[in-house]
């Protein structure tokens, strides 16, 4: 048996369908400022806490890893409990970061980091069967631009706000805060009629045979090996601009904490201005050019992060990467109901994000250990140029196995 059938369920008016989308995106908002806590944590768990760069950097991979490995369950049974997933990832979210408030050494650090990973992983592959369930297709990509906006915001509360608890007391009050953060935004979710409903008519039970089948049949097509591909490059740009730029301002640029997370926000305030600008682009150009643009524009950002002539040319890249993957968010989800077949949505979602970041999280351990042996922070930022590169590579090979513009409802070839 398969996965439950996603099948058009009940198709929201705009309005009600844009207010889904918000409150789905909380669980990204809470997502983003435990994604980002680690950069702002850094120094003090560096100079505080005895952890090397390498160490700093795989408590960002323990995150990405255990936020990759639960996106195909979640997938899977999101298919028919959405909002059961999605309460089991907020849970994981609170408790992950009580853990690491309590915690005091390395082990226990990366078992939090990965028990937020974990929970937060969830919220992706729910919010992506709620969206195509109760969202027209014509306004997926409205949607997912206001679903991807909100990881702007946390961004910029963490950096602007967020941070100034960790310059004052420590990473324990820090992570006290994040736990009423990720509680206070889960109720809210569920004030959602479409977040409470139970499966849809005519849905059928997940066995392990089908699951097995249908992620061979995911894993078989060239068109969602691409587009899996195109988000290693847009999540690793992402990622690893995050991590390590507010140690490259601090160590570099010799500028403070508070001020790094200060530039580094304008790569929040830059995701979250071009979530409108997404929303408008997607109604005059077709997803595949407008991702092919994004990810050129990456490699050469990342190639020139190192090299610029002082913060305020810092920053303006800062913010121009911020606001490309932001750009390409919308698209690349978008695309999932246009390369898979309706009823597999939620598994193929779980399964594309996992597929991003297993790719990425060597990033942030890859950029620290070219900084303990010396190499300087222009081989980090050429890494990331890299990853861009293959992203833009990818994009244009899907380009070539699928009709731009058409949103297809047939099987995955």
């Amino acid at each position: 048996m398969s996965p439950a059938m996603i099948e058009p369920d009940t198709r929201l008016e705009p309005r009600l369908a844009d207010r889904l989308s918000l409150l789905l995106a909380l669980g990204f908002f809470a997502t983003a400022i435990l994604q980002g806590a680690i950069p702002v944590l850094a120094p003090g768990l560096t100079a505080d806490e005895g952890l090397s760069s390498a160490r700093v950097g795989l408590l960002m991979s323990a995150f990405l890893l255990t936020y990759a490995l639960g996106q195909i369950p979640a997938g899977a049974i999101a298919a028919r409990f959405p909002g059961r997933v999605l309460a089991a990832g907020f849970a994981g979210m609170v408790l992950g970061a009580l853990l690491f408030a309590l915690s005091s050494s390395f082990g226990w650090y990366a078992l939090a980091r990965g028990l937020q990973g974990l929970g937060a992983g969830t919220m992706i592959p729910a919010a992506g069967v709620l969206l195509v369930r109760h969202v027209p297709l014509d306004r997926l990509g409205r949607a997912w631009s206001i679903y991807g906006g909100a990881s702007g915001v946390g961004y910029l509360l963490l950096l602007l706000v967020l941070a100034r608890i960790v310059e004052a007391y420590g990473h324990r009050p820090f992570f006290l805060v994040v736990a009423g953060i990720a509680l206070g935004v889960g109720i809210l979710t569920f004030t959602s009629s479409q977040v409470r409903s139970g499966p849809p008519a005519g849905s059928v039970r997940l066995t392990p045979r089908g699951l097995v089948a249908d992620l061979w049949t995911l894993m078989r097509s060239r068109k969602v090996t691409l587009l899996g591909l195109a988000n290693v490059g847009g999540v690793s740009v992402s990622v690893g601009t995050l991590t390590w730029t507010p140690s490259y301002l601090h160590d570099d640029l010799g500028v403070s904490l508070g001020v790094a997370a200060a530039v580094t926000a304008g790569f929040a305030a830059a995701q979250l201005a071009g979530a409108p600008v997404v929303a408008f682009l997607l109604t005059k150009v077709g997803y595949l050019p407008l991702l092919a643009v994004v990810f050129a524009a990456m490699a050469v950002s990342m190639g020139l992060m190192p090299y610029l002539p002082g913060l305020i040319s810092t920053l303006l890249v800062v913010m121009l990467v911020g606001f490309l993957t932001m750009i390409a968010f919308a698209p690349s989800f978008a695309l999932i109901p246009v390369v898979v077949e309706m009823r597999l949505v939620g598994l193929a979602g779980g399964y594309l994000n996992a597929f991003g970041f297993i790719g990425a999280l060597f990033g942030p351990w890859l950029f620290g250990m070219f900084i303990d042996r010396g190499w300087g922070y222009g081989a980090g930022y050429g890494m990331l140029a890299a990853f861009a590169v293959g992203g833009l590579l990818a994009v244009l090979g899907l380009q070539r196995a699928l009709t731009v513009g058409s949103r297809p409802a047939g099987a995955i070839q």
